[in-house]
Protein backbone atom coordinates (compact mmCIF):
# COMPACT_ATOMS: atom_id res chain seq x y z
CA UNK A 1 0.00 0.00 0.00
CA UNK A 2 1.45 3.43 -0.88
CA UNK A 3 2.91 5.47 2.01
CA UNK A 4 2.58 2.51 4.40
CA UNK A 5 5.27 0.45 6.02
CA UNK A 6 5.98 -1.97 8.82
CA UNK A 7 9.31 -2.90 10.40
CA UNK A 8 10.08 -5.35 13.17
CA UNK A 9 13.37 -6.03 14.88
CA UNK A 10 13.88 -8.80 17.40
CA UNK A 11 16.64 -10.06 19.61
CA UNK A 12 16.52 -13.07 21.91
CA UNK A 13 18.94 -14.91 24.14
CA UNK A 14 18.98 -17.88 26.49
CA UNK A 15 21.51 -18.79 29.13
CA UNK A 16 21.58 -22.13 30.96
CA UNK A 17 23.96 -23.13 33.68
CA UNK A 18 24.27 -26.03 36.13
CA UNK A 19 25.96 -25.80 39.52
CA UNK A 20 25.88 -29.26 41.11
CA UNK A 21 22.21 -29.87 41.97
CA UNK A 22 21.13 -26.34 40.96
CA UNK A 23 19.96 -25.52 37.41
CA UNK A 24 19.61 -21.90 36.34
CA UNK A 25 17.93 -20.57 33.18
CA UNK A 26 17.72 -16.99 31.99
CA UNK A 27 15.71 -16.02 28.88
CA UNK A 28 15.49 -12.48 27.42
CA UNK A 29 13.56 -11.33 24.34
CA UNK A 30 13.35 -7.83 22.88
CA UNK A 31 11.21 -6.69 19.94
CA UNK A 32 10.64 -3.33 18.32
CA UNK A 33 7.79 -2.69 15.88
CA UNK A 34 6.95 0.43 13.91
CA UNK A 35 3.95 0.78 11.61
CA UNK A 36 3.53 3.79 9.33
CA UNK A 37 0.10 4.64 7.95
CA UNK A 38 -1.47 1.40 9.09
CA UNK A 39 -4.69 0.91 7.10
CA UNK A 40 -8.03 1.14 8.87
CA UNK A 41 -9.89 -2.16 8.98
CA UNK A 42 -13.50 -2.91 9.83
CA UNK A 43 -16.42 -0.60 9.31
CA UNK A 44 -17.29 1.26 6.16
CA UNK A 45 -15.76 4.70 6.59
CA UNK A 46 -11.99 5.12 6.65
CA UNK A 47 -11.54 1.61 5.22
CA UNK A 48 -9.94 1.86 1.79
CA UNK A 49 -10.53 -1.81 1.08
CA UNK A 50 -14.27 -1.31 1.55
CA UNK A 51 -14.09 1.61 -0.86
CA UNK A 52 -12.41 -0.50 -3.52
CA UNK A 53 -14.94 -3.28 -3.08
CA UNK A 54 -17.83 -0.94 -3.85
CA UNK A 55 -16.14 1.06 -6.59
CA UNK A 56 -18.40 0.83 -9.68
CA UNK A 57 -16.81 -0.95 -12.61
CA UNK A 58 -17.37 2.05 -14.90
CA UNK A 59 -15.20 4.35 -12.72
CA UNK A 60 -11.46 4.27 -13.38
CA UNK A 61 -9.71 4.31 -10.00
CA UNK A 62 -7.08 6.70 -11.36
CA UNK A 63 -9.74 9.43 -11.69
CA UNK A 64 -9.92 9.49 -7.87
CA UNK A 65 -6.28 10.62 -7.56
CA UNK A 66 -4.95 12.41 -5.53
CA UNK A 67 -8.06 11.92 -3.38
CA UNK A 68 -8.60 15.54 -2.39
CA UNK A 69 -9.65 18.81 -3.97
CA UNK A 70 -7.37 21.90 -4.26
CA UNK A 71 -8.73 23.18 -0.91
CA UNK A 72 -7.79 19.87 0.80
CA UNK A 73 -11.23 18.32 1.28
CA UNK A 74 -11.88 14.74 0.28
CA UNK A 75 -12.76 14.19 -3.39
CA UNK A 76 -16.03 12.37 -2.96
CA UNK A 77 -17.38 10.03 -5.64
CA UNK A 78 -20.26 8.45 -3.66
CA UNK A 79 -21.95 9.52 -0.42
CA UNK A 80 -20.61 7.66 2.60
CA UNK A 81 -17.86 5.85 0.67
CA UNK A 82 -14.28 6.86 1.33
CA UNK A 83 -11.96 7.93 -1.44
CA UNK A 84 -9.06 5.49 -1.00
CA UNK A 85 -6.47 8.00 -2.23
CA UNK A 86 -7.59 10.57 0.35
CA UNK A 87 -6.88 8.10 3.14
CA UNK A 88 -3.60 6.95 1.61
CA UNK A 89 -2.32 10.51 1.07
CA UNK A 90 -3.82 12.55 3.91
CA UNK A 91 -4.74 10.32 6.87
CA UNK A 92 -2.04 8.98 9.20
CA UNK A 93 -2.20 6.03 11.59
CA UNK A 94 1.23 5.35 13.09
CA UNK A 95 2.16 3.15 16.03
CA UNK A 96 5.30 1.97 17.73
CA UNK A 97 5.91 -0.78 20.30
CA UNK A 98 8.95 -1.68 22.39
CA UNK A 99 8.62 -4.99 24.23
CA UNK A 100 10.92 -6.85 26.61
CA UNK A 101 10.04 -10.28 27.99
CA UNK A 102 12.17 -12.40 30.19
CA UNK A 103 12.24 -15.20 32.70
CA UNK A 104 14.59 -16.50 35.34
CA UNK A 105 14.23 -20.09 36.58
CA UNK A 106 16.04 -21.86 39.40
CA UNK A 107 15.57 -25.59 40.03
CA UNK A 108 17.16 -27.46 42.90
CA UNK A 109 17.20 -31.28 42.89
CA UNK A 110 17.21 -32.41 46.55
CA UNK A 111 17.21 -36.10 45.70
CA UNK A 112 16.61 -38.15 42.57
CA UNK A 113 12.85 -37.78 43.10
CA UNK A 114 12.37 -34.49 45.05
CA UNK A 115 12.93 -31.03 43.60
CA UNK A 116 11.92 -27.39 44.05
CA UNK A 117 11.61 -24.89 41.20
CA UNK A 118 11.08 -21.14 41.27
CA UNK A 119 10.41 -18.98 38.25
CA UNK A 120 9.86 -15.27 37.70
CA UNK A 121 8.65 -13.94 34.34
CA UNK A 122 8.25 -10.33 33.29
CA UNK A 123 6.54 -8.85 30.25
CA UNK A 124 6.98 -5.13 29.67
CA UNK A 125 5.89 -3.08 26.69
CA UNK A 126 5.51 0.56 25.77
CA UNK A 127 3.01 1.22 22.98
CA UNK A 128 2.52 4.62 21.33
CA UNK A 129 -0.11 5.45 18.75
CA UNK A 130 -0.84 8.54 16.65
CA UNK A 131 -3.91 8.94 14.47
CA UNK A 132 -4.51 12.04 12.37
CA UNK A 133 -7.55 12.71 10.18
CA UNK A 134 -7.39 16.12 8.50
CA UNK A 135 -10.26 18.53 8.17
CA UNK A 136 -12.32 17.77 5.08
CA UNK A 137 -12.79 14.01 5.42
CA UNK A 138 -16.34 13.90 4.03
CA UNK A 139 -16.93 10.17 4.37
CA UNK A 140 -16.32 10.03 8.14
CA UNK A 141 -18.02 11.42 11.19
CA UNK A 142 -14.92 13.56 11.87
CA UNK A 143 -15.33 16.07 9.04
CA UNK A 144 -13.68 18.75 11.16
CA UNK A 145 -10.61 16.56 11.60
CA UNK A 146 -9.20 14.69 14.57
CA UNK A 147 -5.90 14.07 16.27
CA UNK A 148 -5.53 11.22 18.75
CA UNK A 149 -2.44 10.11 20.62
CA UNK A 150 -2.22 7.29 23.12
CA UNK A 151 0.55 5.76 25.15
CA UNK A 152 0.28 2.46 27.04
CA UNK A 153 2.94 1.46 29.54
CA UNK A 154 2.33 -2.13 30.69
CA UNK A 155 4.23 -4.44 33.04
CA UNK A 156 3.20 -7.97 33.97
CA UNK A 157 5.09 -10.07 36.53
CA UNK A 158 4.44 -13.73 37.28
CA UNK A 159 5.97 -15.69 40.14
CA UNK A 160 5.80 -19.44 40.45
CA UNK A 161 7.14 -21.86 43.04
CA UNK A 162 6.81 -25.62 42.66
CA UNK A 163 7.80 -28.48 44.93
CA UNK A 164 7.70 -31.76 43.07
CA UNK A 165 8.00 -35.35 44.13
CA UNK A 166 8.30 -37.96 41.40
CA UNK A 167 9.52 -41.33 42.68
CA UNK A 168 10.74 -43.05 39.52
CA UNK A 169 11.16 -46.48 41.14
CA UNK A 170 7.79 -46.40 42.92
CA UNK A 171 5.39 -45.66 40.08
CA UNK A 172 2.27 -45.99 42.22
CA UNK A 173 3.12 -42.73 44.03
CA UNK A 174 3.52 -39.41 42.24
CA UNK A 175 2.61 -35.96 43.50
CA UNK A 176 3.42 -32.34 42.82
CA UNK A 177 2.51 -29.24 44.82
CA UNK A 178 2.12 -25.84 43.16
CA UNK A 179 2.03 -22.29 44.45
CA UNK A 180 1.76 -19.36 42.04
CA UNK A 181 1.36 -15.59 42.29
CA UNK A 182 0.73 -13.08 39.51
CA UNK A 183 0.64 -9.30 39.52
CA UNK A 184 0.09 -6.86 36.66
CA UNK A 185 0.67 -3.13 36.48
CA UNK A 186 -0.69 -1.10 33.57
CA UNK A 187 -0.74 2.62 32.89
CA UNK A 188 -2.55 4.13 29.94
CA UNK A 189 -2.26 7.77 28.95
CA UNK A 190 -4.64 8.66 26.14
CA UNK A 191 -4.35 12.14 24.67
CA UNK A 192 -7.23 13.30 22.49
CA UNK A 193 -7.49 16.47 20.46
CA UNK A 194 -10.56 16.89 18.26
CA UNK A 195 -11.22 20.01 16.29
Amino acid sequence: MPNAGFTRTGLNSKLHSKFGRLDADLVLDYSYEKALDRPFLGGNTSNIFYSLLYLPANIDINTLKPGYTPNGTELEYAAGVSNPYFFVNKVHEDDERNRITGSATLKYQFTDWLYARGRMTRDYYLFKRLQYIPQGALSTSTQLGALEQASIDNTSNNYEFIVGADPRHQREVSCQRFCRRQCQLAREEPIYADR
